[in-house]
């Protein structure tokens, strides 16, 4: 090997039994030197090495490869060096074949599980990107439309390896992709069924996980999940034993530490929770808290989960209840008194309480054990170590109890049809190894092997059986069946049958049933006795060999929950407890030591194994996917990969042979008529054999002319995973492109079809349309001439109207302008005759003073006093006539006042009419209501000046005056007539005249009577109520009535002439004229 060794040359260099990727460093001296990937350092003498020492590394070996299936070197150091380069890449997934490996980096890694991941995998076949659980689960979906039969993932490995996790991730996947295929429309209704799967997972492993030496989460049951494609269902558990203890640096379920550290101040009060350290089934390892576990986050997860899951507010309540109630029970101690009696009487009121049970009845139930014996009842005091196993038997009960209605609710809430293809996802629980074992260990190992015997039967057995069927040439693969651990747990006289039978006599303890045990399979290979233990007893498991401490099996397989415990329970106050325990079935009611095994209550390992072997017969109609979780290091450290723990796995999960099937197997067969059916797409335009066979050498030869990929059997085509792969490929683009003609032809005559149905659709439309639009058009038209016809006759109508107003308002208005002129004509004649009254008068006083002074002279004395008292009238009737001659330019004025404001009026009038010829009819009704404002406020004002007019004229006082002048008058007459008498009869009287009595003008009324109701002056405004009524005085002048001494002074005018009144005075004139024509 002189030639062989150069510095940095990659080789395998075998060392303990295990080859170690190295390179030589240095080689010099006839010294070589080795420098491992994983840090060691070893020196050779170069001629003690040979080819069985040092191999040269593969080129595939040396960069790393996704698929293992393509390694060259095939050993267990190559298996886990190419796990190693990827895992220190960060690439945690390496395919082998369509089985999975896949290393927990105990840390999240970025972007590694986001949605862009799943869309990416969902389109794309398994190995044409880079391994991945998507494309496992992707895969696994595919198959279930590809082969029409139910599918399965199964996930195993040790404790703390991911299982739990990838479980997770599997779901989530198939979740997203029932959803992406789903349609629009049905989403939602489907869409609460996947988030119902998913938010049970917080549930489950609250309830169901707890932390052990090697797993922060670690789950203590088994969880089978079947998803019914479109709907799914049914969660399964095993049974719960870890209520009672555990192994030092563990903790019990999450789910009691979660509700001490998230628990509100209420309920903490309410069921008297403190911290963890106060509870004896939580302080017995000393672990309380872990750095990687939110205890207090996952309480509100699981709160959260559970009201998605539709608990109520209640069943919530009744939940939390019952786990106080348990962990108070636990702190129950019992003391030795005439038998076991309870000392802590605080932790048996808190029990009784929160469960709703009698505490003396509870303290009775669990100290004493009652029996029903030729019908009576027999009450036997029970010691202090049997009264903690029913303390203990009755808290196992009632949380196994509330498990198993958690369980059963998350399946209602995500219940499917049974009838349809499923995918089936199997999280059991890992293979576990610790300091001490025991009975929990047993039957998860147990499980272990099952599941173990599964894959070994598919990968290689019945692999190896099938090409030895068809008659292929094979060299048969050797791997370590562990068929005979198998028998030596389960077969008859097994290891299972020998703890049962024990079970079944109370007399019988540990040592009896180890004692049975050593004599039975001292022998068998697979059996260990140790040598100095006497309570121990081993098994050599696939993964290695496993000592179990044989003291509490027969009581934890008996199942100490005893009937006397059941019916307590069932007497329980609260419902909730009620229903947890109505239909679990009680033990006989005469226990002796004579039943017969038919009437004998099955123990806990009977139990489990009766339930593990209906998963495999579900599991055994299924076809089956496999991922090996494979923990890096036993310290849960990321980035650490310690190779001593990672070999082990791969030897005992037998990695290696898998490799080697996988590598030179045919995992891929089918009968050739369903090969033919399958890829005749690919042999379109190809003469074809006639028989089957020959068509499928003929397609074969196409794809691989080397043949190495495939073998021909008796009645079947075997294949490699990379052949199938490349023919799924081709078929399905020669699928795509035979699917894009038949949517041509069929989107071509869906097309045509809808065109015709169009065109008929069009002229449907357009017939009805046109009918739709003349009709429209004709309402239109008719709803527009009755609108015009409206609007006309109104207009026309309100024109009219308006018309009428107006004439209205101008005939109103002529009336009251002319009874205003009247008005103020009759004020000036009653004024100017007032005028010339006085001043005839006063002339008719100086003829008087004038002919008394001339009478003076010849009349005697007598006459005196009566010319002095007519000069004294005489001058009061010239102060009257000052006074007069002082108002009258107020009378004047106030006159003029008033035609002032009618010409206004008018004026005001005339700009109305132009102003409106121009506006709206808006603005019309706007300005006809200013107009009849400022006309209304123009009348007021013309009323109150003629008002204050009529009130200046102060008739009362005129009244006085003429009342004065006709008593003076008549003083004067008496004196004439005296005179006269004395003359004689000189002169002949021509006309009577009037009289003092006679009514002047009969047929004209006083002007102060016109126009006055009750004594009241009027303004000269005619209201609404007269304005119909003709003015007898609206063409005539009326003339004021003269004082009743004027007209008895006056002569009767000649019947000829017009009426004429005067009075002849000394000069001829007369003191009173009438305008001719006027009465």
């Amino acid at each position: 090997m002189d030639n062989f060794f150069t510095e940095g040359d990659r080789v395998w260099l075998r060392e303990e039994e295990q080859y170690l990727p190295s390179t030589v460093s240095s080689c010099s001296g006839g010294v070589v030197v080795f420098a491992t990937d994983y840090g060691q350092v070893y020196t050779y003498k170069q001629n003690a090495l040979s080819w069985q020492k040092v191999q040269p590394m593969h080129h595939s070996s040396i960069r790393g490869v996704e698929d293992m299936a393509t390694l060259e070197d095939l050993h267990d150091g190559a298996i886990m060096h190419n796990l190693f380069l990827r895992y220190q890449q960060r690439h945690i997934y390496t395919y082998i074949g369509s089985i999975l490996a896949a290393l927990n980096p105990y840390q999240l890694l970025p972007g590694l599980y986001d949605r862009q991941a799943m869309e990416m995998y969902s389109r794309h076949h398994l190995g044409e990107i880079t391994p991945h659980i998507f494309a496992i689960a992707n895969e696994c979906y595919r198959s279930l439309w590809k082969r029409l039969q139910n599918q399965c993932i199964l996930i195993s490995g040790e404790s703390g390896a991911g299982k739990t996790e990838s479980t997770k991730l599997i779901l989530k996947f198939l979740s997203a992709m029932s959803q992406h295929s789903l349609e629009v429309s049905c989403r939602d209704k489907a869409s609460h069924v996947e988030e119902a799967l998913l938010e049970s997972s917080p549930i489950m492993e609250a309830f169901g996980n707890a932390k052990t030496i090697y797993n922060n989460n670690s789950s203590r049951f088994g969880k089978f999940v079947q998803l019914h494609f479109s709907q799914k269902g049914n969660i399964q558990g095993g049974r719960i034993n870890r209520v009672v203890r555990q192994n030092p640096e563990e903790r019990n379920y999450h789910i009691f530490y979660a509700i001490l550290a998230g628990a509100n101040s209420q309920q903490r009060e309410a069921f008297g929770l403190t911290h963890p350290d106060n509870y004896h089934y939580l302080r017995q390892s000393s672990c309380f808290s872990e750095k990687t576990i939110n205890d207090k986050g996952t309480f509100q997860e699981v709160l959260n989960a559970m009201r998605t899951m539709q608990f109520t507010e209640e069943n919530i309540n009744d939940i939390l209840r019952l786990l106080a109630g348990i962990l108070h029970a636990g702190n129950m101690e019992f003391m030795t008194a005439g038998g076991a009696q309870v000392s802590s009487k605080t932790a048996l009121s808190w029990t009784a309480e929160l469960l709703g049970l009698n505490s003396d009845q509870l303290a009775e139930v669990l100290t004493h054990r009652s029996m029903i014996l030729r019908g009576e009842e027999i009450s036997t005091p029970l010691t202090v170590e049997q009264a903690v196993d029913s303390r203990d038997s009755m808290a196992m009960a009632l949380y196994s109890q509330c498990f198993n209605w958690i369980i059963h609710r998350l399946n209602i809430r995500i219940r499917g049809r049974e009838d349809f293809k499923s995918i089936s996802i199997l999280d059991i629980f890992g293979f576990e190894n610790f300091e001490v074992n025991r009975f929990e260990q047993f039957n998860i190992n147990y499980a272990n092997e099952k599941l173990q015997e599964y894959f070994n039967k598919h990968i290689f057995s019945l692999e190896q059986l099938e090409y030895n069927k068809e008659g292929l040439v094979w060299v048969d693969i050797n791997w370590m069946d562990n068929g005979e651990c198998l028998d030596l747990i389960e077969k008859k006289l097994g290891l299972l049958a020998l703890l049962n039978e024990e079970s079944h006599f109370p007399k019988a303890t540990d040592d009896t049933l180890l004692e049975k045990l050593h004599s039975q399979h001292s022998k068998n290979p697979f059996y260990v006795k140790p040598r100095v233990a006497v309570h121990y007893f081993g098994v050599k498991h696939y993964a290695g060999e496993v000592v179990y401490d044989v003291r509490g099996m027969l009581e934890k397989n008996r199942d100490t929950f005893r009937d006397d415990i059941l019916n307590m329970l069932r007497e329980s106050r609260l419902d909730f407890v009620y229903d947890l325990f109505e239909h679990v079935l009680s033990r006989n009611k005469q226990d002796t030591l004579k039943s017969s095994s038919k009437h004998r209550r099955p123990t806990v390992s009977s139990q489990f194994k009766n339930s593990l072997h209906s998963l495999m017969a579900t599991l055994s109609t299924s076809n089956p996917y496999f991922i090996r979780c494979i923990k890096p290091n036993t310290h849960k450290m990321p980035d650490h990969f310690d190779q001593t723990v990672v070999l082990n796995q791969l030897r005992y999960s037998g990695m290696l042979e898998t490799v080697k099937i996988r590598r030179t197997g045919f995992p891929i067969r089918r009968p050739f008529q369903d090969f033919c059916s399958r890829y005749k797409v690919l042999m379109r335009g190809v003469l074809m054999p006639d028989d089957p066979k020959g068509r499928c050498v003929q397609l074969l030869h196409l794809y691989d002319s080397s043949s190495t990929s495939w073998q021909l059997g008796r009645t079947k085509v075997f294949l490699q995973e990379s052949l199938e792969h490349r023919l799924e490929k081709q078929r399905e683009v020669e699928v795509l492109k035979a699917a894009m003609i038949i949517q041509a032809h069929v989107m071509g005559y869906v097309a045509r079809k809808q065109y015709r149905k169009l065109l008929q659709c069009i002229v449907v439309i357009q017939k009805n349309y046109r009918a739709f639009y003349w009709r429209r058009k004709f309402l239109l038209l008719r709803w527009a001439a009755l609108t015009f016809q409206k609007r006309l006759r109104g207009q026309l109508a309100r024109r009219a109207y308006s018309q009428l107003l107006e004439e209205r308002r101008k005939r109103e208005e002529e009336k009251h302008r002319r009874r205003m002129e009247e008005e103020a004509e009759r004020e000036r004649q009653k004024l100017e005759a007032e005028r010339l009254s006085r001043e005839a008068e006063a002339r008719r006083l100086e003829e008087l003073a004038s002919s008394a002074s001339c009478q003076a002279h010849v009349g005697d004395a007598a006459a005196s006093p009566q010319v002095l008292e007519e000069l004294e009238s005489g001058v009061t009737l010239e102060e009257a006539s000052a006074e007069e001659e002082a108002i009258r330019p107020h009378e004047a004025s106030q006159v003029e006042e008033i035609l002032r404001l009618e010409r206004e009026i008018q004026a005001l009038q005339r700009q109305k009419e132009q102003q409106e010829l121009s506006l709206t009819e808006a603005s019309l009704n706007r300005l006809q209501r200013l107009r009849d404002q400022e006309l209304r406020r123009l009348e007021d004002e013309a009323c109150k000046a003629a008002q204050q007019f009529l009130d200046s004229l102060n008739f009362d006082e005129i009244d006085e005056c003429v009342r004065n002048i006709e008593s003076s008058l008549g003083v004067g007459e008496e004196d004439a007539k005296q005179n006269g008498r004395r003359r004689g009869t000189d002169e002949e009287e021509v006309d009577e005249g009037f009289g003092a009595d006679d009514e002047a003008f009969k047929d004209s009324p006083n002007p102060s009577e016109h126009g006055h109701s009750d004594g009241q002056r009027t303004s000269g405004i005619r209201t609404s109520d007269d304005s119909s009524e003709e003015d007898p005085y609206a063409n005539e002048a009326v003339i004021p009535a003269l004082p009743p001494t004027t007209l008895l002074h006056q002569p009767m005018p000649p019947p000829a002439a017009p009426p004429t009144c005067h009075s002849v005075s000394s000069s001829g004139d007369s003191a009173y004229r009438t305008p001719q024509g006027r009465v």
